[in-house]
């Protein structure tokens, strides 16, 4: 569960003393170790806590020809399968680290395309140096938090709206979100309880560019998906394949894993499947 946060201008130069209070206030989030990253109006930061390659996955990540720059929340399932496609592609690695395929995929197939190749549980910033673009992103299902803040001299992201209270010049209650709050316990969409706090949805990207969000759009979502039929026995080994998939992809870490047995049908299925390895 790590943390990142950032600050882009339409102009102001950005340093590492306007990012520090936002990294601080999620230090909860990643205690082994805190990053930075700047180029004039962007500012990014990374609070981390060590999953896989322990020693060597420091963030900000950054390409070789240090034009792209990334912090990255979550674990990326497919990462082994992806890095040796983008090797064969000429892609050169400079850690172990899951998040670093996001960079090298970006840069292969295209900030249009990358997402569909991506598998995981993730919310990241990538900054292109060149194109002086800052591109946000949450995965398909949202298990990864990701906030944006309009501020006085542009935008701010953060993995908690915590992270964003250092920039907010007020703190004013937003009525409809605490309205649904009193109702269901959350908020929901993009509407969050703090005024002018945004979140960012599952499945979706957002770009800025000079300052200003450009592009927002949803590069994936649940309803696009053409429901199938099948035969009971044809969907139970179906569920099989994917469980064995999903479990095998899930241990993949360099410190110990654990399970939390609640004595239903669902936990249950996670140990019946675990015990096989």
């Amino acid at each position: 569960m790590c943390g990142i946060a950032g600050i882009y201008t339409e102009e102001r130069p950005v340093n590492e003393a306007l990012l520090k209070p936002m990294a601080a206030a999620l230090n909860h989030r990643g205690p082994d170790d805190t990053g930075y990253f700047t180029h004039r109006n962007c500012g990014l930061a990374h609070t981390r806590l060590s999953i896989v390659d322990l020693s060597g996955g420091h963030q900000p990540l950054l390409s070789d020809d240090g034009q792209l720059a990334l912090v990255a929340n979550g674990e990326i399932y497919n990462a082994p399968e992806l890095r040796l496609e983008l090797e064969k592609q000429g892609r050169h690695f400079k850690t172990h680290s899951d998040c670093e395929v996001i960079l090298h995929a970006y840069a292969v197939f295209g900030k249009d395309k990358f997402l569909k190749y991506i598998n995981g549980m993730f919310a990241f910033a990538l900054y292109d140096v060149k194109e002086r673009t800052l591109l946000l992103a949450r995965d398909r299902m949202g298990m990864k938090p990701l906030f944006i803040a309009k501020t006085a001299t542009g935008f701010a992201f953060a993995s908690e709206i915590k992270g964003l209270l250092p920039l907010l010049p007020a703190k004013e209650i937003e009525p409809d979100g605490l309205m649904q709050y009193f109702q269901h316990q959350f908020s929901a969409g993009r509407q969050t309880l703090l005024k002018g706090v945004e979140r960012v949805l599952p499945g979706e990207c957002i770009t800025f560019q000079s300052g200003k969000l450009i592009n927002r759009h949803k590069y994936w979502s649940a309803l696009n998906v053409t429901p199938e039929t099948y035969e009971y026995q044809d969907a139970q080994d179906i569920f099989d394949g994917l469980m064995e998939t999903v479990m095998k992809q899930h241990m993949r870490a360099d410190v110990p894993f654990g399970l939390f047995l609640s004595g239903g049908v669902d936990s249950s299925i996670l140990l019946s499947q675990l015990s096989r390895y």
